[in-house]
This record gives C-alpha cells, sequence and structure tokens, in this order.
C-alpha cells in the first residue's frame, strides 16, 4: 500500500515546526535570562567546558567499546578499529529524518567490514535494550538522589526497565535467536544462540558507564556558567539519563532532537533555573555532536583492513 504523498510531505512538515517550537521555547527563556547568563559566561571556566567535552566524547567511546564486546558475544570476530567505524559512522547518521537511519548505516558498514549482516543487525537490536536498561538503572538510582521534587510520570521508569530487563532473559533471547536462524539460516551466526546471563549483565553495567560519563560532561556543561554542588552530581546526570529515554522512544524526532532539550530543561529548571537549563541542553547536544565528530575523525586514522568471513560466520 503506498503512502499518499500530501500526507507524508504534511508530517514532516509539522514534524520541523514542532522541533523549531520546542527551540523557540528554550531560546525564549534562554533569552529572558540572558543578562544573568551573559554575566555568568563572563567569568565561565574554559577547564570545565573542555573537561565537560571529554566526558561526553568519553561516553560516546564507551558505547563503540560496548559495541566490540556485544560483537564478540555473538560471534562476530571484529577488531576494535571494524568495530568503531561502524559505530561512528550510524551515530552521526541518527540525525537524518527517520530512526532507521542508525541502523541500517551501522549494518552497511559492517557488513563492509566482513560482519555477518544477521549477528549485526541482531547486535543492534539487543544494544538498544541494553541502552535502556541501563538507563532505568543509572536513572533509578538518580531518583532516590534527586533535588526538588520528583515528577509523578519518572516512577514509571522502574516498572518500564523491569519490561526491558526480562526480554534480556537468556530464554527469551535464544529462543529469537533460534528462530531468526530457522527464518534466516544464512545470517545468525551458530554462535550467537548460546547467550549467557552473566556476559550481558556485565554488558549492561558497563553501558552503565556511558550514562555516568555523559551525566558527567553534562554537570560540567552547567557548571561552566553556574555553579553547582558536588551532591548536585546525581540528580543532574540522572536528568540527562531521563532525557535521554525520552527522546529515544519519541521516534519521530531524529536523535530525539528538540524532544530531548525540552524534557532536560524542564528536569534540571529546578536547580539552576530555565534559562540555564535551555542553555546547558542546548550546548550538550553540540558537545555531543563534537566528540561524535571527533571520534570518527581519530577512528578515520586507523587504516582499513577487512578479514574475508568465514564460510561459517553465518552469511551465505
Amino acid at each position: 500500500m503506498k503512502t499518499d504523498p500530501v500526507r507524508k510531505h504534511l508530517r514532516r512538515v509539522l514534524k520541523i515546526l514542532f522541533i523549531l517550537l520546542i527551540f523557540g521555547y528554550l531560546f525564549h527563556y534562554i533569552s529572558r535570562d540572558w543578562d544573568d547568563i551573559r554575566t555568568a559566561f563572563s567569568t565561565a571556566s574554559a577547564g570545565s567546558m573542555i573537561t565537560a567535552v571529554l566526558f561526553f566524547g568519553l561516553g560516546t567511546a564507551n558505547i563503540g567499546i560496548c559495541w566490540h564486546s556485544l560483537l564478540n558475544l555473538l560471534g562476530v570476530p571484529a577488531g576494535y578499529p571494524a568495530a568503531f567505524r561502524s559505530y561512528y559512522w550510524s551515530v552521526l547518521c541518527k540525525y537524518l529524518p527517520g530512526k532507521i537511519w542508525g541502523a541500517a548505516v551501522r549494518i552497511m558498514v559492517s557488513r563492509k567490514e566482513g560482519m555477518p549482516e544477521g549477528s549485526v543487525t541482531l547486535g543492534v537490536m539487543l544494544e538498544s535494550v541494553l541502552l535502556m536498561v541501563s538507563a532505568g538503572v543509572v536513572g533509578g538510582i538518580a531518583m532516590t538522589q534527586w533535588h526538588g521534587d520528583l515528577p509523578s510520570w519518572l516512577r514509571w521508569i522502574p516498572v518500564v526497565t523491569v519490561g526491558f530487563v526480562l526480554f534480556l532473559h537468556p530464554r527469551v533471547l535464544n529462543t529469537l535467536i533460534q528462530y531468526l536462524s530457522r527464518r534466516f539460516p544464512c545470517h545468525v551466526t551458530r554462535p550467537a544462540a548460546n547467550l549467557r546471563p552473566v556476559p550481558l549483565i556485565l554488558l549492561t553495567w558497563m553501558y552503565c558507564g556511558t550514562w555516568v560519563l555523559w551525566g558527567a560532561g553534562f554537570f560540567f556543561c552547567i557548571h561552566t556558567f553556574h555553579p553547582l554542588e558536588p551532591d548536585q552530581f546525581v540528580s543532574v546526570a540522572g536528568g540527562h539519563t531521563f532525557a535521554w529515554l525520552v527522546g529515544f522512544v519519541a521516534v519521530m524526532f531524529p536523535a530525539g532532537i528538540g524532544v530531548r532539550e525540552l524534557v532536560l530543561t524542564c528536569l534540571v529548571a529546578d536547580q539552576t533555573g530555565t534559562g540555564t537549563a535551555a542553555l546547558a541542553a542546548v550546548l550538550a547536544r553540540v558537545f555531543v555532536l563534537a566528540g561524535e565528530t571527533a571520534g570518527l575523525a581519530v577512528i578515520g586514522t586507523f587504516r582499513k583492513s577487512p578479514k574475508p568471513l568465514d564460510p561459517d560466520s553465518g552469511r551465505c
């Protein structure tokens, strides 16, 4: 069934208008508090800004390390350069319209690196679940140390996290893998059908490191022009994690752009003021993008040396 081109175009226009409306709201509060923000910027710490960019970059790199570990868990013998190349290309493509581009580019680049397509596809699915579970774990911890009033909708986060944890149960995963291996016998590697709880738990904790690093990046992003106390770190980092979760499930918006900044502003405004929170949310997006671009530039210096696929690697 073909999609009505007029309706498709209308959805695209409405999406753009909604994003512009959100950023208009954010910049309204930034401009309203601009005198105070400008004064703060005059005494801003360059060290805090550099530290923020560094933590955002390290958080992104940690996902690349987790992606390499996940590939090996699925029986894909990928080296770090190949895994990082497929990861960094995909994270930059997530800003294209449609949530599918990040996954599609990662599968395409991985295929060029000699990895079996089916196992990479399964890895992308698992990565999304592991990211959400780890975000729920870090967010749940942050809820116990929250500064100010806790929004009522955040109390559903632990429930949703438990649901994703059930999906990660090896019996559920291995049943899915067995089905895929029967449905697409040429694409799913045989070692993948032996996922065990301990490696999945370790991977979840590895992904938790990303939320802590990104949370530290956002903490120093605010601290650049607004003083924060050390005991505010947990709730600020938790706010960043919750905002990412909302942006992730907002499938209509590439990389959750606009939605993530709006939620982040609302969550930390009580601690910093609305204008400061809005500015920090926008800067956080810029710093993350800078870290992703720098990571791709660094990994691009490594020489590509694709290995031929093993006949039993799962690809016809």
